[in-house]
């Protein structure tokens, strides 16, 4: 049974409708509340496992759930990043068909309500595993799908390799491209880029099946060809997979976790973020969070103001065996420079050995956030594998009243170039938006800078020496807002 909603506030239970274990997905906050995908498993004879949509009021009662099974094949939604809104209205949806010696990617559109209007699969005949684990919606209204392809090489080994497809607004296949030269690259998440190209973010590690990993993000053009990639991280432990975001300032967010020396193999960590400009330029680096057992950042939400709201799951311990530990969903919010405000945990199950799995997160329309996932009791907490929902506040806190965090980050000062462009050819300036107000300033000449105000008024003028490294650009007494920057060669 769901817990009562207190509020706009809840954190229920979802027992699936049929069959004997559920999960809940990728939301999305709809006028009439949320929706998001989830699945079930043991469907029917052949005990297969179906897709589903399901509906929330805002206060996190089911309204109505759509099932898609077939009484031969198996459908997986994507864990974290599969639900979209569509071109037109209603939904797109990612996922996996298992069945017949293979596995290929899906793609689901629905009306409104949930209707399927039509499905189209992307199975590759030379490669027989080719799931979607990720999408998102392109500039010009298509979806890119992203997954790791499993493929065997003339003698037979077996690599996996990180796969993109790009499809148009009704689902027709344009391109597929496959990246990755480790043994095993493995992307979960793709975001598009301004300039029309995709981030690719996973792990990638040496031999296949080794024990440690690196971080991994691809950046790829509008045609899929691989621009610039990064391996990060500690190569003799396990560093974590993350989203990515291209941040309203023009550059790149890879939320990760850098991992530290293991105890007893169990893989433990803290939550790191990276930003870079489009250029692959590594702009700030930073660690935060307690050290916790398998710490997975799994989803983002970037704010208003630049400020970034990101969320996973991690086992509350770093003790010497997993079963001492639960695992637990967390959120936590940092400034756009990357300095820390808040970091909160959720559960349902507090048993010692039970899991609280986190799969997805979206902003709320009053300013707070929906978690979703799904829930494994072990004595003595009781039940089914069930979906998991919990509604929090802009604070992070599950009930309302809890004490507004220290840290307020700073309101933003932006650059404009004329004619509306963040970057010029021969111009680079990040981050922008500054919290701070002071910018790196690189130009490819000798130049003289000029800011000015909404009303025309220098506020800075200074110098730019020819073949110099990137200088400041001081705007840090300037009062918060827009202001336009000239460059004079």
């Amino acid at each position: 049974m769901n817990i009562p909603a207190q509020g706009q506030y809840f954190n229920n239970r979802y027992p699936a409708l049929s069959g004997t274990q559920s999960y809940l997905a990728s939301p999305l906050a709809i006028d009439s509340g949320f929706v998001m995908s989830g699945g079930v498993n043991d469907i029917g004879p052949n005990q297969r496992r179906a897709q589903q949509l399901r509906f929330l009021t805002p206060a996190g009662q089911t309204r109505r759930v759509r099932q898609f099974a077939h009484p031969t094949i198996s459908y997986y939604g994507p864990s974290f990043q599969g639900l979209l809104p569509a071109t037109g209205g209603g939904y797109a949806m990612a996922g996996t068909a298992l069945g017949g010696g293979g596995s290929y990617a899906l793609l689901w559109r629905f009306n409104a309500l949930g209707d399927t209007l039509w499905l189209r699969n992307y199975r590759d005949p030379a490669v027989a595993q080719t799931p979607a684990d990720g999408m998102c919606r392109t500039l010009d209204g298509g979806y890119a799908l992203v997954g790791t392809a499993v493929r065997r090489r003339p003698t037979g080994d077996q690599y996996q390799q990180a796969m993109l497809l790009r499809v148009d607004s009704a689902g027709t296949l344009l391109w597929r491209r496959y990246y990755g030269n480790q043994d095993e690259t493995r992307t979960y998440f793709v975001t598009a880029t301004p300039d029309g190209g995709f981030l690719l973010s996973g792990y990638a590690r040496t031999p296949l099946f080794a024990r440690h990993s690196y971080s991994y993000l691809l950046k790829v053009d509008a045609a899929g060809a691989p621009v610039w990639e990064k391996l990060l991280g500690d190569s003799t432990v396990i560093n974590g997979v993350g989203p990515t975001l291209a941040t309203r300032d023009g550059n790149y967010l890879l939320m990760g976790a850098a991992g530290e020396p293991p105890i007893y193999n169990y893989r433990r960590g803290r939550q790191t973020l990276y930003k870079f400009t489009p250029a692959g330029q590594l702009l700030w680096q930073r660690t935060l969070g307690p050290t916790r057992t398998i710490p997975e950042p799994l989803a983002a939400v970037e704010l208003a103001d630049g400020a970034v709201v990101v969320a996973g799951q991690q086992n509350d311990t770093v003790a010497l065996t997993r079963s001492s530990g639960v695992t637990e969903a967390f959120a936590y919010k940092v400034c756009a420079d990357g300095d820390s405000v808040w970091f909160r945990t959720y559960r349902y199950l507090n048993g010692p050995r039970s899991d609280n799995y986190f799969s997805g997160f979206c902003a709320a329309p009053n300013g707070g956030f929906l978690g979703t996932g799904y829930l494994f009791a072990n004595a003595p907490d009781t039940g089914t594998s069930d979906g998991w929902a919990f509604r929090i506040d802009s604070m992070g806190y599950l009930m309302a009243g809890g004490a507004p965090p220290a840290r307020v980050c700073p309101r933003p000062t932006g650059l404009g170039l004329p004619g509306g462009a963040t970057e010029a050819a021969a111009v680079s300036v990040y981050p922008n938006p500054s919290a701070t107000g002071v910018f790196t300033l690189a130009s490819a000449g000798g130049a003289e800078a000029l800011v000015t105000d909404a009303l025309g008024r220098v506020v800075r003028r200074q110098s730019v020496a020819a073949g110099s490294s990137p200088a400041p650009l001081d705007l840090g007494t300037a009062p918060p807002g827009v202001y336009l920057l000239r460059l004079r060669w």
